[in-house]
């Protein structure tokens, strides 16, 4: 626990205790007939002293819990709403329990002269010890101490569950002045969801250091900080320890060269071999939760390079890249004989083949728009390598269109079942460009052709192929 919690979580108790203590002492005298107070509020003084007690307790009790919602503010833990009421009644049952058991020989001793106001109710102490007050205190400092125990812990469970924490930080220049700070984050990429999601976070924008409203208007030189924290992980997906290439990494992205046969997602049948149970233990070893936001899925099949955002503004900004076409995506694709020609762009829109959910087809009346740009690299051993770059991105795009202009790719079960070289579709996302998500600056990276690819181009069979 930070020292600024700390002296929020002791001064919060401090005064709650100082509260119930007034109360306690407002008791006590008014039940000795000694009250310091003229003015004694009737309820102080209604039915059973252990009655009074109680209902003291359960009020600043109450009283407390709130108090401590308004200084430590709105971090709780997935139970703590549950905490509240437990912690309340097992504190009420205690204080109930140990005040009663302390009232009943003080109810049993002598009455000297009644009280002036309810002569008949309250029992009154001849000999005004005032070490009661003490004793009268005991039973609900320790029910109060016990509700604080329990609920208080709630930032210490708060700090103890793991969290994933990114500071972005932005310098406002002088065409950026007058803006509020929603108006800049929205022109950074900033999704209205991303902008409700970080409203929800404590101190989640700062500018100067100092913590801001969405509305508040930046000046020229202002240091605007984004602070995301994300204490969850994306269910139903568990950590499994696979084989993982990362080719880059920091605060914001990862890309990894995922291999053949290895599904983006979990699914059915393949529950624990994907590349997200293979991010998720990755991050879990560190022990910070993750959320799985893949930018360009691949086919199970497909190998190569994929770009996975480690955080909920990334992942807005590199999604709306992908929907401009603003990430450059070139393939490898390896298909029998010679292409021809050598050159060229595919335009054929694509449609569901049938009621089949997973087959596509060029479908020029009901198909979605597709284009693929293509050229033949390498031609050896009766085959073409051909690098294919997509303004589109549907579903079985290269595949398809590919079959469409008479060479369908080799290895491909579901639109060239030709398994002689290899067993799979030989297909490989090759390379990666675009801007980094929050910097902005140009990146590109490359993975080499995988071996049973490159064995196709070679003049014999690869190890695991089908002859």
């Amino acid at each position: 626990m930070s020292k600024t919690e700390l002296v929020k979580r002791y001064l919060f108790f401090v005064v709650g205790l100082f509260v119930n203590s007034m109360g306690i002492a407002l008791i006590t005298r008014a039940n000795l007939g000694t009250s310091p107070i003229s003015s004694t509020p009737y309820v102080l003084s209604l039915w059973h002293p252990a009655l009074s007690l109680g209902m003291f307790t359960l009020f600043f009790s109450l009283f407390l819990i709130a108090l401590q919602l308004i200084v430590l503010g709105r971090r709780f833990p997935k139970h703590f709403w549950l905490q509240i009421p437990v912690s309340f009644l097992l504190s009420a049952f205690i204080d109930l329990s140990m005040s009663i058991f302390f009232f009943v020989p003080l109810c049993c001793l002598p009455i000297r002269r009644p009280h002036r106001r309810f002569p008949t109710i309250l029992p009154q102490n001849p000999h005004r010890n005032p070490y009661l007050s003490a004793i009268y205190a005991f039973p609900l400092s320790f029910s109060l101490l016990f509700c604080y125990d329990v609920t208080g812990r709630k930032q210490d469970f708060y700090e103890k569950e793991p969290i994933m924490e990114r500071i972005i930080t932005y310098r406002i220049r002088e065409s950026e002045e007058g803006l509020r700070t929603e108006q800049y984050l929205r022109r950074k990429g900033y999704s209205y969801q991303n902008l409700t999601q970080l409203k929800k976070m404590p101190e989640s924008i700062l500018i100067n250091g100092v913590w801001s409203y969405m509305r508040t208007v930046l000046h020229r030189d202002d240091i605007l900080t984004v602070h995301i924290k994300e204490d969850g992980s994306s269910p139903n997906i568990p950590p499994v320890k696979l084989p993982l290439d990362i080719v880059y990494e920091d605060g914001d992205i990862l890309v990894v060269n995922k291999p053949a046969g290895m599904p983006i997602h979990p699914s059915l049948n393949n529950y624990r071999n994907s590349l997200a149970n293979a991010l998720m233990y990755y991050f879990s070893e560190q022990g910070v939760p993750f959320i799985f936001r893949c930018t360009n899925r691949l086919d199970r099949d497909t190998s190569g390079l994929t770009v996975i955002a480690k955080h909920l503004v990334s992942s807005s900004i590199l999604s709306g890249m992908g929907t401009r076409h603003e990430i450059e995506r070139e393939y490898l694709a390896v298909v029998r004989g010679s292409v021809t020609p050598a050159s060229g762009t595919i335009s054929a829109p694509l449609a569901r083949a049938g009621t089949s959910l997973i087959e596509r087809k060029v479908d020029f009346d009901h198909g979605e728009h597709a284009v693929t740009h293509y050229r033949v690299v390498d031609e050896k051993n009766g085959h073409s390598l051909v690098s294919l770059t997509l303004e589109t991105g549907r579903t079985h795009q290269i595949r398809v269109h590919m079959k469409y202009i008479g060479f369908p790719l080799v290895g491909d079960y579901l639109y060239n079942p030709d398994m002689e070289h290899i067993a799979r579709q030989a297909l490989h996302s090759h390379r990666l460009r675009f801007r980094h998500p929050i910097t902005g600056e140009w990146m590109e990276f490359t993975a080499p052709l995988p071996d049973d690819m490159a064995h196709i181009l070679e003049p014999h069979t690869p190890p695991g192929g089908h002859s």
